[in-house]
Parts: C-alpha cells; sequence; structure tokens
C-alpha cells in the first residue's frame, strides 16, 4: 500500500430500549406531575442531540420546548448545525488518533480537515461523511464526498502530500469522462504509523466502464469474470483508487449482492472469498451474523492490486441491536469506543464490515487477516438546516 511519510471515561453501562434521536428528543422535553418545571440538564441534552442531528420536522416537538430552550437554538445551536456533523465526526476521530504514538499522523490528519469542502450554508448543498472504525481502535477511515465544483480542496490536499501528479492527472481525465455530480477523498490511518488516502466515486457503474481503474492483469479479470457472472447485477455503486506516494496502486469497488434472500447473498459472498482464495469470515461471527441476519441486501467490497487481491470485505448495512450487541461481546469491545458511537449522535453502526487483508499487504503497518469495523454515515445538508431554523422561527413567534 503506498503511504504518505509525512482518555474515554468510563461510565457504567445502562439497559435501554432500542430508540431513534427523533423519538427520544421529544421525551426529553415532555414534563409530567412529579417534573413541572424545566430542568436544567435535559436544556444541555436537547442541545446535545440537535448538534447530533436531531430532526425537527414534527413541529409539535417545540411546543414543548421552554423559551430559554428556543431562544438557545435560535441564537446559538441552529447557526452551529451546518458544522455540527463533521465536529461530531472529526472530533471522534481526532480523539482515537491522539491515542496513537507517531505525531505524523496526527499532523496527517490536520492537513486532510484543512482541505474539507466549506460548510453545506455556504453553497447551499450537501456532503456526506462517513468513518470506518476497526473494533481494537487501532485503525481508522474518513471520508467525505461532496459537488464536484469543490474538486480543487481535493487535488490540493493530494499533492499537498505527495501524490503524483500523473495520478491526479488520470483523476482529471476520468472525471471529465464521466461527469458525476459528486467527488471523494478519504484518508486512513493506524496505531501503526500506517496513513493512506484515496478518491473515490458514489453512483451506479456499468463494472466494465469503470474497472480499468484497476491495471490491466490477472487480478482484474478474475473480478470482471466473477461480475459478470452476477449478470443482471455488473454493477458497482462505488469505486476509487489510493494516490500514495508509492506504488503499488490499491483500488477499491463495492457492489450489492445478488440473490433475493440473505442466504443466496451469503452463498455468492461465500463463493467468491473461495475463488479468490481469501478466508472467509471467522466461524464465531458468521455464527452471530447468521443468528441476526439484516432485512437488507449484503453488500460486498474487493480492494486489489494489478497482481493480487488485497482486501475482501462483507459489508452488512443496518445491523440489529442484537447483532450490535452480540459482535461488541464478542470483541469485547471498550466502553471508549461506545461512548465514541455515542459522541457521534449514533445508537448503532449505520454498516458492519468483516474484512480480512491478505498476507503482505499491512506492510507492517496495518493488522493482516480477520479485522471487523464499525461504519458510521451522515451527511451534512443545506435544506435540513433551513427547513429546522424556519420551525424554529415559527416556534418562537
Amino acid at each position: 500500500m503506498g503511504g504518505y511519510n509525512g482518555k474515554g471515561r468510563k461510565k457504567k453501562r445502562q439497559e435501554r430500549e432500542p430508540e431513534t434521536v427523533e423519538n427520544k428528543l421529544p421525551r426529553l422535553c415532555e414534563t409530567n406531575e412529579e417534573d413541572r418545571y424545566w430542568q436544567p440538564r435535559k436544556v444541555g441534552d436537547v442541545v446535545r442531540l440537535i448538534l447530533m442531528g436531531a430532526s425537527f420536522d414534527d413541529g409539535c416537538v417545540w411546543a414543548t420546548l421552554p423559551r430559554e430552550v428556543v431562544n438557545l437554538v435560535i441564537g446559538f445551536v441552529l447557526p452551529q448545525r451546518s458544522m455540527g456533523v463533521r465536529s461530531a465526526f472529526l472530533r471522534v476521530g481526532r480523539n482515537i488518533v491522539s491515542t496513537y504514538p507517531d505525531i505524523t499522523v496526527n499532523e496527517f490528519v490536520d492537513i486532510w480537515v484543512a482541505h474539507l469542502p466549506p460548510p453545506v450554508r455556504s453553497f447551499k448543498g450537501s456532503t456526506h461523511f462517513e468513518m470506518h472504525v476497526c473494533l481494537n481502535l487501532e485503525k481508522v477511515r474518513w471520508q467525505v464526498a461532496c459537488p464536484i465544483a469543490h474538486l480543487d480542496k481535493m487535488i490540493d490536499f493530494f499533492l499537498l502530500v505527495g501524490a503524483p501528479e500523473t495520478e491526479v492527472e488520470s483523476l482529471k481525465s476520468r472525471l471529465a469522462s464521466l461527469s458525476p455530480p459528486t467527488v471523494g477523498y478519504y484518508i486512513e490511518m493506524s496505531k501503526k504509523r500506517g496513513m493512506d488516502g484515496g478518491w473515490f466515486l458514489l453512483g451506479d457503474y456499468q463494472f466494465d466502464k469503470v474497472s480499468d481503474c484497476l491495471e490491466e492483469g490477472m487480478t482484474r479479470s478474475q473480478i470482471e469474470s466473477w461480475v459478470k457472472g452476477m449478470s443482471p447485477e455488473d454493477r458497482c455503486h462505488f469505486f476509487g483508487r489510493d494516490v500514495g506516494s508509492s506504488p503499488p496502486r490499491q483500488c477499491e469497488f463495492r457492489f450489492l449482492l445478488p440473490g433475493d434472500t440473505f442466504t443466496e447473498q451469503m452463498r455468492v459472498a461465500e463463493e467468491l472469498f473461495v475463488t479468490l482464495g481469501v478466508p472467509f469470515i471467522v466461524p464465531a461471527e458468521l455464527s452471530i451474523l447468521t443468528k441476526h441476519p439484516p432485512t437488507t441486501r449484503l453488500h460486498l467490497t474487493v480492494i486489489a492490486v494489478q497482481h493480487g487481491i488485497v482486501q475482501l470485505g462483507l459489508v452488512v448495512p443496518m445491523p440489529s441491536e442484537d447483532l450490535y450487541a452480540k459482535l461488541c461481546q464478542y470483541h469485547r469491545v471498550e466502553d471508549r469506543l461506545q461512548e465514541y458511537q455515542t459522541d457521534l449522535g449514533f445508537l448503532l453502526p449505520s454498516f458492519v464490515e468483516f474484512r480480512y487483508l491478505m498476507p503482505g499487504f499491512g506492510y507492517n503497518v496495518y493488522d493482516e487477516g480477520h479485522t471487523t469495523h464499525f461504519i458510521y454515515t451522515t451527511v451534512e445538508e443545506y435544506q435540513q438546516v433551513v427547513r429546522e431554523e424556519r420551525l424554529a422561527a415559527e416556534a418562537r413567534s
């Protein structure tokens, strides 16, 4: 992998029913016979939920808020809301990376943060954020997708951290050919001084139109053959390439697995793992997943270089609370990770990914073999910010 050169406070866990931010907020605002007056600590709870992403589309929520809370929301919280999503993601990511011993990793993060797209209020669009966290907290990935108009921010970042100009020009040529509405870029870091980054595109792409992202060779032929066998699912919804300072260049593709049932999709996934010589999911985790299957289609991530498969990943969207709890128990997840998740504003991850990194591709900075990751996705959206400000103003008037 071409790299760049460049304490959580523990608290007692409490049993609680599954809930969303949206249904928790009105409950925080309610009063009852024993509690007729607004408690100051609840103000802080509401403000925190707003910054985490609580929705205010239901106008009756505002009717439950005391005047001082409405004033606070209008005067301080909502003007900051467009920065709230990224602030939470960056804060949590920095907290994780701050435990890594090499200061160069933190400097790498600083450069990336300085080249993020501007807040949505400035261009009236949306920006998608995603964070991947390994359950042992020793690897984290940030990625952001924004309107193509902000491409220069990404290009400047790549050049500043040493990406070859040939890779940048190749990306520009691809963007001119595909004309995507958005473009994304990511960085990933590890406790062992791993630092990498690259670009990606989201959408619905016919695979044979984008497979040349990976240099021609036996590996590309294997992947193309498998994708054609999935017909008519010969499409990918994510593809990208790392632009590290030195080769080999890794390319990443993500697919929806074919099959009408969880069992059918798992069969297809396992067949590909076997075909490409990659060990499938750890038996204990496979048992947990089988007992708590998702209700949505599985995804598959393929990372490869010209002469070999680097990593395969089985991605589970919208994991259930039972699946999440069992995985945390199996991996003996630290309270710190669950506190980070809460700080992000999530009760559950958006995805769980079971990965296998092939021997020799960890380059002594990434853990090879099986790892499990929680993935969190969210969006800064201008229209949502404006809508919430309008509702707040109507509530105050």
